[in-house]
């Protein structure tokens, strides 16, 4: 996107203006005689010592020439500069504003102070100084960009349009005055017409990458992915050499999936420049994600971490890699290089907790997770996390009041209530559970996981079985394909003695997530209800073997059935 700062006018004050009326006015006599050759000797000295780096005897000399020529708008600007290489901006505006009340016309001070205000954000100023500049000289067109890009910092973006529009009437195939207009439109969300201005900035400087980048990004943001590779792909055969077009399309096609595409495109960019480290990150990503490669995924982001240690996201990915290949030992010391400061510091802590929570060692993880949220207390997963290891080892006091501390710090942590409310469930609070449940609706009413427990918290105990339809239903249309909201789906219909809709519902559920035991004994409990015995025998015995631990509870079922009292 276009560069919308400013910062680059303090250069300018502290080099050279822009050659805006054929170079700098030089310094002519304001008053005949001595004094005027007085005020040119102190200027040389002046002069000789900027050039020497002795900038407060430059400043010196400069004031004794300007004590001989106070109307002189050359000399105020050349000392404004020094107070500016010296970082004193307040008197370098003074000077200027003082110029101005002698010579209220002089394009330069008007320029340069513009410019000052500028970066002071002092846009208003700024603006006013720029309106001025393009009075006085209405055809230059450098000015037009400068209040447009002030007016931009305001987000007045219909004046900024206009200062450009006044631009493109003196000059109407000005690149630069174009992909001004094309971003000014884009930032005012006017995607069409930022489209069609980038294609003419591309149609008169077909090579202006700037603007091609843009064009595809926009395309991006609009999911017009494929118009955004087909823009990248062609910029790429016209300019080899290219590395941002390269490092977008590699982006697209990351975001698509298309893996080992997008490896490609990364290899082919570090084959022109091999320092660019994010394409090294993004390349690691490939490898990560293409499922298959975690050890060449591991290998870019050492490659990226030996360039820059403090890139946390290669850390995390590296860690996660070692994860894969079974190394849980070096993918914890990874993550606990994660420093608090990094935002990915609370998922680099949940990952050690699992680790060792892996490896049973349920006391370590727990201390783990304790000195994480006393790190990060506003983390609302931390509080989640280490609940569930509470739970674990069924100190469900310990989790419920984890819980109630995050709700006391992050009143509004969605997470949070939703987990409150497991915890009440799994201790035979119902109505506590529903209620938790139901403070999580009222701050987001389309959350399907709550949607869902209520309508199964109902249907499990045969209560509003309708309105339980009605909830599941509506997390159903929230998530389509979610097999468990299948499953409550159909145990509602079972209860409702619905059994063709809740043979559907659940067998759906078995093909999504067939290592449910749950959904196994649901599904047998409907075949022998519909007196499909062999059917239900078969998916008891499967409930079973996931989860032998519910032996006493299924191994009835399968005897009941086995041999029949009569």
């Amino acid at each position: 996107m276009i560069a919308t700062g400013i910062a680059f006018l303090i250069t300018i004050a502290c080099t050279s203006l822009p050659d805006v009326r054929g170079g700098l006015s030089v310094m002519s006599p304001s008053h005949p005689g001595s004094s005027h050759e007085e005020a040119y000797y102190h200027y040389s000295l002046g002069t000789l010592y900027a050039l020497r780096g002795e900038t407060d005897k430059a400043i010196n000399e400069y004031r004794k020439s300007l004590s001989d020529d106070v109307t002189s708008p050359f000399l105020r600007i050349e000392l404004a500069r020094l107070y500016l290489k010296k970082g004193e901006v307040d008197r370098a505006v003074g000077l200027l504003e003082t110029s101005l009340s002698y010579n209220p016309d002089d394009f330069d001070t008007h320029v340069l102070l513009g410019g000052l205000y500028g970066n002071l954000k002092q846009y208003e100023r700024a603006i006013a100084e720029y309106e001025r500049v393009v009075e006085i000289e209405p055809e230059r067109l450098e000015p037009y960009l400068f209040l447009s890009m002030f007016h931009r910092q305001l987000e007045n973006y219909d004046a900024a349009i206009v200062a450009v529009e006044k631009l493109l009437e003196r000059d109407p195939e000005n690149v630069m005055g174009m992909y001004q207009l094309a971003t000014l439109y884009e930032a005012k969300g006017n995607a069409d017409e930022a489209e069609e201005w980038f294609k003419k900035v591309l149609a008169t400087k077909p090579g202006y990458e700037p603007a091609l980048i843009d064009l595809g990004m926009l395309y991006e943001s609009r999911e017009q992915e494929n118009e955004a590779i087909d823009l990248y792909r062609q910029f790429i055969e016209a300019e080899p050499d290219t590395i941002n077009a390269r490092y977008r399309l590699g982006t697209v096609l990351l975001k698509l999936h298309r893996y080992t595409e997008a490896i490609d495109v990364f290899e082919s960019l570090l084959a022109i420049d091999d320092s660019h480290v994010e394409a090294n990150f993004s390349l690691g990503l490939a490898y990560y994600f293409e499922g298959n490669n975690y050890r060449r995924a591991a290998e870019e982001f050492e490659t990226v971490l030996r360039r820059n240690p403090d890139h946390h996201r290669a850390l995390f990915f590296l860690a996660s890699a070692y994860e894969k290949l079974d190394e849980p030992s070096k993918a914890f010391e990874l993550y606990g290089r994660i420093t608090e400061d990094s935002d990915l510091f609370p998922p680099a802590r949940i990952q050690m907790g699992l680790i060792l929570q892996n490896e049973s060692d349920l006391d370590g993880a727990i201390e783990l997770l304790r000195d994480a949220v006393e790190k990060k207390n506003r983390e609302e997963q931390l509080y989640v996390f280490l609940s569930v290891l509470y739970e674990e080892k069924e100190a469900f006091d310990k989790a419920e009041k984890t819980i109630k501390d995050g709700i006391f710090l992050i009143p509004d942590g969605i997470d949070l209530y939703y987990r409150l409310g497991i915890i009440y469930e799994k201790t035979n609070r119902h109505e506590e559970s529903i209620a938790a449940m139901q403070d999580v609706l009222k701050q987001d009413p389309q959350h399907a996981e709550a949607l869902n427990f209520i309508g199964y918290s109902y249907a499990d105990r045969g209560i509003r079985l309708d309105e339980a339809e009605r909830l599941i239903k509506q997390a159903l249309e929230l998530r389509p394909n979610n097999g468990y909201i299948m499953d409550s789906l159909g145990w509602v219909y079972f209860r409702q003695k619905k059994l063709k809709p809740a043979i559907e519902n659940l067998e759906d559920a078995a093909r999504i997530i067939p290592e449910d035991p749950t959904v196994r004994e649901h599904l047998g409990d409907v075949y022998r209800e519909a007196g499909r015995i062999p059917e239900a025998l078969e998916q008891y015995r499967k409930a079973l073997e996931l989860n032998p631990e519910n032996e006493g509870a299924v191994k009835k079922k399968i005897e009941e059935l086995t041999y029949p009292q009569n």
